[in-house]
């Protein structure tokens, strides 16, 4: 519920932000006091050190979780020998790309160690990625684990409402995706053996073979800020000569995502050009770009020569946003056209925005479907408000009666006021009424324009929402 509603306050709650040293918190000062000084660029890509809380040197050996987690897993792929053959795949894919090595006998008796167990998450509907490794620095042995040593890190990772607000101030607007993003950051030697984790190939004859993992891992608890840490440098190493780079680094991505608009196609271009030439000096690369109008992007493929595609393999996973991981990239599409990113569906050959929503209707109505159900409802910009306000609205009223349970279903009468709510959003999906254009500046306008954010509220939904 915490998550739920810290969410609703988006643009309201002053977040963690690029606020000046002197007003952090002791902890986010120290965190990142640690990732500056580790950050360093070896070759054609940076390392960055985990920023400790606690001495890595008191962590427990905790051989024996990982192998019993690795049991438990093998139990259940040997079940299955589609999701068996998937995960098989995702792992020698690491292995291909040089994202781990094994552990040799010279480096066995390596201290301080951590294993990292590991799991599948499975998502069918998703042809390009069916199947990510998902490795687990939560693990708790001996009531402590990997992510308890750490500092969670100022929340580097970009500012939300920002960038969507800013992405509908110009004509020609551009989003794409970082490839991999955590992957392309390397650790240092030594906290590679704190990310040991155990496989053997399903062989289960035979005992697990120990490899470390070399790049900054997703699930650790301060990768996010790790990760964007670097991107901030490659930003001030170009402030000097490319300012706009800098600046759209900054102040234009959220997390892996980079949301951009600007006033004219040929500037377009060459922001574009300009973004990509300075992620590759820290082998960062764009997935694709969206753009409209499209003929910036028929320019950019005629402007740059032909190269193979980007080291993207089918069974890699994302890397998805630390509210809602499952919405990282380009998940929903409407048609070929819409392109979802951060939460906004957007369709770049009509520059409009729609809100998209999947099949709320859950089998059973209680308090923890509704609020799974309500919690997909990724409205970062508020364009349905007027609409799931109603729902909202009603999630407190379960909440202020005491009687139902986690899993109590409600009674008739709450259930067909549900099952209405759940029908006028899914709606929204059918209504050209919530198309709205992109960009907010009239065509016909002049000289230099500001956007002024303005808020209403309403004392029972004890919620607001911005009039722009």
């Amino acid at each position: 519920m915490k998550q739920f509603y810290d969410f609703e306050a988006l643009g309201i709650q002053a977040p963690d932000c690029d606020c000046p040293r002197s007003t952090m918190s002791r902890d986010n000062k120290r965190a990142l006091d640690l990732l500056e000084a580790s950050c360093v660029k070896k070759g054609d890509r940076y390392t960055i050190g985990l920023p400790w809380k606690k001495n890595p040197a008191d962590l427990p050996d905790n051989y024996p979780l990982a192998k019993k987690r690795l049991e438990s897993l093998e139990k259940s792929l040997l079940k299955n020998p589609v999701k068996a053959k998937m995960y098989s795949d995702a792992i020698s894919d690491y292995e291909k790309n040089g994202w781990f090595c094994p552990v040799t006998e010279d480096e066995s008796n390596i201290k301080p160690v951590n294993y990292l167990p590991h799991h599948g998450v499975y998502r069918p509907d998703k042809a390009s990625t069916p199947l990510g490794v998902v490795f687990d620095p939560a693990s708790t042995y001996k009531e402590t684990s990997l992510n308890s040593f750490l500092y969670k890190g100022p929340c580097l990772i970009g500012n939300l409402l920002g960038v969507l607000l800013r992405f509908r101030e110009d004509a020609v607007g551009f989003a794409g995706d970082i490839s991999k993003m955590y992957l392309q950051v390397c650790l240092p030697e030594e906290e590679t053996h704190l990310h040991r984790y155990l496989w053997r190939d399903l062989d289960i004859a035979r005992e697990p073979t120990v490899y470390r993992l070399l790049r900054v891992t997703f699930g650790a608890k301060p990768s996010p800020d790790m990760a964007s840490y670097v991107l901030l440098r490659i930003a001030e190493e170009h402030r000097g000569h490319q300012p706009d780079v800098a600046t759209t680094l900054q102040r234009d991505r959220y997390m892996d995502d980079i949301i951009h608009s600007c006033q004219d196609t040929d500037t377009a271009v060459e922001r574009i050009q300009n973004l990509e030439g300075a992620l590759d000096t820290g082998s960062f690369k764009i997935k694709e770009w969206f753009v409209s109008p499209t003929s910036v992007k028929n320019r950019l493929e005629r402007s740059r020569p032909e190269r193979p595609p980007d080291n993207v393999k089918p069974n890699e996973p994302d890397t998805p946003t630390p509210n809602h991981p499952s919405e990282s990239g380009k998940e929903i599409n409407l048609n070929d056209q819409d392109v979802k990113t951060l939460g906004v569906v957007w369709n770049p050959e009509t520059d409009v925005l729609k809100f998209a929503v999947k099949s709320l209707h859950p089998k059973k109505f209680t308090k923890r479907n509704i609020l799974s159900k309500m919690s997909t409802l990724y409205d970062s910009s508020g364009v349905a408000s007027c609409v799931t306000i109603k729902a909202r609205v009603a999630m407190q009223d379960i909440w202020r009666n005491k009687t139902y349970g986690w899993d109590d279903e409600l009674p008739c009468e709450m259930v067909e006021l549900w099952e209405k709510l759940f029908s006028d959003i899914e709606d929204l999906n059918d209504l050209n009424a919530m198309d709205f254009p992109r960009c907010l500046k009239p065509e016909d306008a002049h000289g230099a324009s500001e956007m002024h954010v303005f808020f209403w509220t309403q004392v029972k939904t004890h919620m607001e929402r911005p009039l722009i």
